[in-house]
């Protein structure tokens, strides 16, 4: 009977008088490879005509090819399943977190507003503009440079609102995008459980890859 153990963050399974190492669990970005290298020899054993030819003589070559593709089948469905267990910690990481980024940023722009409020007028006075730019009373530039300054610092008050928006936007979008992944992730694996002949999804795309945060997982 095999015992698992740990050694220095590394698994051991007893078994008898030996000790074997237990590999660790693949990393999403692991999974995604292997899945995709699993689906192109699915979708070429299926293109063979392989997956409805179980019921042959196992000394039979075409026997032989049918039970290599259920092997693969069986290997695909469970790497799906364990990279949609991933996803679904994923979500529910980003759930867990939302109200935290919602109460986080929108304090953050409310109280740079406040401080840059008082901060304003005084940057704004006669006395300290005039000594900032070190404008002379005859200079016909000093209208303009005073109003354009006035105006920049004006819209520093609120430059905490479009900021936090932004960083709220994306975290909406990261929830959003994680659970799109997951309906398409459970659809390929209703798939490859019926033996239906499947092309590479677009959620294991670099493109859809890259929107989903996986680096919330190793944090």
């Amino acid at each position: 009977m095999s015992v698992p153990t740990q050694r220095s963050g590394i698994q051991f399974a007893s078994e008898g008088d030996h000790l074997l190492a237990v590999p660790p669990p693949l990393g999403p970005d692991a999974l995604r490879i292997s899945i995709l290298v699993r689906l192109d020899q699915y979708r070429a054993l299926h293109l063979a005509g392989l997956a409805a030819s179980g019921a042959l003589d196992a000394s039979n070559p075409a026997h032989q090819r049918s039970v290599q593709f259920r092997m693969v089948q069986g290997a695909l469905s469970r790497e799906i399943q364990e990279l949609s267990r991933l996803a679904a910690q994923l979500q529910a990481r980003l759930l867990a977190r939302r109200p935290r980024v919602w109460l986080i940023h929108a304090s953050l722009a409310v109280a740079s507003h406040a401080l840059l409020a008082r901060l304003v007028p005084l940057l704004l006075s006669p006395q300290q503009s005039l000594g900032r730019f070190r404008l002379q009373a005859n200079n016909v530039r000093q209208p303009l440079v005073l109003g354009i300054s006035n105006i920049f610092c004006y819209l520093l008050q609120w430059s905490g609102y479009p900021i936090a928006v932004y960083n709220i936007f994306a975290s909406e979008k990261s929830i959003a995008e994680t659970a799109r992944f997951r309906q398409r992730l459970g659809a390929l694996e209703t798939a490859v459980q019926q033996g239906v002949n499947v092309e590479a999804p677009f959620c294991l795309s670099e493109t859809s890859w890259e929107g989903i945060p996986w680096d919330v997982l190793r944090a």
